[in-house]
């Protein structure tokens, strides 16, 4: 064993340090002693006396700082505490273990915390206490530019990821690119399989890549829904269901679009051909009128009001009469401050300031959230939305192919009285 100490530079006294392969077989350590009178040294069953075990290294390569090692590198302490602490040329940072779980703190910034992982295997950057419902939590605040919480740049300096502005989640990609859905392959591949596509005109394309594709939906911008198939007849475009039962569809032909609802004799009971349909159609009262909505440039239109048919063919007809229904609205948008967050100041690692703090700059208040906000600015609510019910119409609507069959049974009848007539 070799012992040696320093005399000066640590609290309560000189320390002594002995070097000893002694400690277990095959292990090499390091010892330390609270004083210079006093030599560490290995008492019964391999016990450190004295101090306490400062390094050391087994014969399978494992090193152990405060503590024999069980791992390939294990640092510990009494406390049970552990810390990893790094220097660069103008920051330090450290990786620090405790009852927190693991934490990583810019020791250079006045040890800002930038990164947490709990006990419980909750992850937070830029939050110190993450989300207990949330394996990642991002933490508040907004950066400036299209406000990226999570940033992914690959060859070509194409950006990725996502973000949030205000109560608005985004996704988002380099502006000349489409964002791709799909799967990947469990053959160890990896096979990326796109199944739907956002491209970068803004259209949403559902099993295809192309607007031109057969066999694939889209939206575009501008509000159209394409559905394309391939060439042919009797091609589904789009199907109803009531649960699990299919109550009509919409079919693709080469040049025409055909709606069906169910008709199936199958579906129905108490069938019968014996009814008045000229007495019946003759309640109805056809109108010309013009939508309010149009304003000054509405036309006359033929049609129909809805409560006026409903007393004759009341399956043609949904809605009740004068019917009213409550509407939630928002008698006064929430408001709050605009404002530039305060930065801490940045200390070096002997704590002296190297950057002054700045303080936290309000430059509106009582204003409602923007659009948009300037670099390095946010918006914060102070007074909360007040919210209303009032009571709006609820309008009536009629599905006037619900009217043929009344139709055609009121022209067999005319039919059968002209007939009747000739034959006189």
């Amino acid at each position: 064993m070799l012992n040696f100490y320093a005399t000066s530079g640590y609290t309560g006294g000189a320390r002594t340090y002995a070097i000893t392969n002694a400690y277990e077989a095959n292990k090499f350590a390091i010892l330390y002693g609270n004083n210079s009178t006093t030599l560490p040294s290995i008492g019964s069953g391999g016990s450190v006396v004295d101090g306490g075990l400062a390094l050391a290294i087994d014969g399978s390569g494992k090193v152990g700082i405060g503590g024999s090692p069980s791992e390939l590198l294990h640092i510990k302490n009494a406390s049970g505490d552990a810390a990893v602490r790094i220097d660069g040329s103008t920051r330090s940072f450290k990786i620090e273990q405790n009852n927190y779980g693991l934490r990583f703190v810019d020791v250079s910034a006045a040890s800002a915390e930038r990164m947490r992982i709990t006990a419980s295997g909750k992850v937070g950057i830029g939050q110190t206490s993450p989300d207990s419902e949330s394996l990642l939590d991002l933490g508040s605040g907004e950066n400036s530019g299209y406000t990226r919480k999570l940033l992914v740049t690959n060859t070509g300096n194409s950006r990725a990821g996502l973000g949030a502005l205000s109560n608005i989640f985004r996704v988002f990609y380099a502006d000349d690119q489409a964002v791709q859905f799909g799967t990947v392959s469990r053959d160890g591949n990896f096979t990326f399989s796109e199944k739907m596509r956002l491209d970068s005109s803004g259209n949403l394309l559902v099993g295809g890549t192309s607007l031109t594709q057969d066999d694939h939906a889209h939206f575009e911008p501008n509000g159209v829904l394409t559905i394309r198939r391939a060439s042919g007849n009797g091609r589904s475009g789009i199907a109803f269901f009531n649960g699990s039962t299919n109550c009509g569809n919409i079919i693709l032909n080469t040049s025409s679009t055909q709606y069906n609802t169910s008709s199936d004799y199958r579906l129905k009971t108490a069938v019968t051909y014996d009814w008045d349909a000229t007495t019946r159609l003759k309640q109805l009262r056809p109108a010309r009128f013009e939508w309010i909505a149009d304003g000054d440039d509405a036309v006359p239109v033929d049609g129909f009001l809805a409560h006026e048919v409903q007393t004759v063919v009341p399956e043609a007809i949904s809605g009740t009469h004068n019917g009213m229904r409550d509407e939630e609205y928002e008698v006064s948008a929430a408001t709050g401050d605009i404002y530039t967050p305060a930065i801490d100041a940045v200390l070096d690692e002997d704590g002296n300031e190297v950057t002054p703090a700045v303080a936290e700059v309000i430059h509106s208040t009582d204003v409602e959230r923007p659009e948009e906000l300037a670099e390095g600015q946010q918006w914060r609510e102070t007074t909360p939305a007040v919210m209303g019910t009032r009571s709006v119409p609820d309008y009536q609507g009629i599905d006037q192919s619900k009217l043929v069959p009344l139709l055609v049974k009121t022209i067999q009848e005319l039919e059968a009285r002209i007939a009747a007539l000739e034959n006189v």
